[in-house]
Order: structure tokens, then C-alpha cells, then sequence
């Protein structure tokens, strides 16, 4: 009987330690209480542009120049635009795409909002804007043609 009891004892503890090993396996049950689990359809560059836009630190006098957003009135319109685009990014993915590439102004007051990351930006809203990292080369590429 006694040799019993060691048995189940070390398989217990074997069991244990092979569901401990597992759990970092899986995302959602490795997570942190509270932390949600990234959502694998919602792409992380919208809520990256979700903090920008609820940062009090972003406003208008932290862009207003007149190589980013040459107005209130354009801001104002730019961060409609990208708040549209985060509480629905594959409703308005193609809108806030056309709103960029619309003109030289929108897409610089978009830049100058989201900053060094407007490239993943690009990048994410689809094959028009993927092929460019900036501003810029959308403008020399107006300028000299497509690539």
C-alpha cells in the first residue's frame, strides 16, 4: 500500500508540473489578470492611434506648423478621420487610405499626429499607401509618377 500512496504522489506531482510547463502555451491563460488578449482581427496600430488621439499631450498647438497641420479646422478634420478609422478600422480603412492620399496637407496634419509610427499606419491601410513610409514619398510620387 505504501508504495501506492509514492505512486500517486509522483504522478500528482508530474501532472502538476506538465500543466504549469503548458499554461505559458497558451496567451490567454499566460496573461496577467485584467489584461486583455490582443485581438487577432483588430490590428495594434489602431490602438496605438487609439492613445494618440486620447493623449491631451497631442493637440493642436503640438502640430501646428505649416509643414504638418497648417489649421484648427484641418486637425479637427484629420483627427475625425482617425477616429473614425480606430472605433471601425475595416469600415473606414479605405476612407482614412483616400484621406491621406487626397492631398499633400491631409496627409502631412496625419503624419504630424501620429509621428514616427505613421509608417506602420501606411503599411496597414492597404496597398495604395504600403508602398510609401512618409508624406514625402507620397509627394514625389505625385510628383514623378507612380513606381
Amino acid at each position: 500500500m505504501m508504495n501506492a500512496d509514492r505512486l500517486v504522489k509522483h504522478i500528482f506531482r508530474i501532472v502538476v508540473l506538465a500543466m504549469l510547463a503548458c499554461a505559458g502555451n497558451f496567451p490567454a491563460l499566460a496573461a496577467e489578470p485584467g489584461t486583455p488578449a490582443p485581438d487577432p482581427v483588430r490590428p495594434v496600430i489602431v490602438d496605438l492611434v487609439q492613445r494618440i488621439l486620447g493623449d491631451p499631450a497631442v493637440n493642436y498647438d503640438s502640430v501646428a506648423d505649416p509643414s504638418d497641420c497648417k489649421s484648427v479646422t484641418l486637425y479637427l478634420g484629420t483627427r475625425d478621420v482617425l477616429g473614425k478609422y480606430v472605433a471601425s478600422p475595416a469600415e473606414y480603412r479605405t476612407s482614412l487610405q483616400d484621406y491621406i492620399l487626397s492631398g499633400d496637407d491631409q496627409c502631412s496634419c496625419a503624419e504630424a499626429i501620429i509621428g514616427k509610427n505613421f509608417d506602420i499606419l501606411l503599411h496597414d491601410l492597404g496597398p495604395e499607401t504600403a508602398k510609401y513610409r512618409s508624406c514625402y514619398d507620397i509627394t514625389y510620387a505625385r510628383k514623378t509618377g507612380p513606381r
